[in-house]
């Protein structure tokens, strides 16, 4: 029952569903990339990252572009590529 209440009370005070789903399950923001083979941009809206694997959402670092991947791997034990 607190569930619901919760969620009301998100939706009452504008929070959009993806916010939504960041607060009850907060790694469903984080989408996981192949560095070596991923084509394209960051998409509107996102991060890229670089974080601990497993940990993602509380690890993360913002990287401002494909450029920066591989400066801060040493800075992790596994280190996982996504946008958050």
């Amino acid at each position: 029952m607190a569930f619901l209440a919760n969620l009301f009370k998100l939706i009452i005070m504008g929070h959009t569903q993806s916010d939504i789903a960041l607060k009850i399950n907060p790694s469903a923001g984080f989408k996981k990339i192949d560095q070596n083979t991923y084509i394209g941009g960051i998409p509107p809206g996102k991060d890229l990252v670089v974080a601990e694997e497993g940990n993602e959402v509380d690890t993360a670092l913002v990287l401002y572009g494909f450029d920066e991947v591989g400066y801060l791997d040493s800075e992790f034990t596994k280190p996982v590529y996504g946008f958050l």
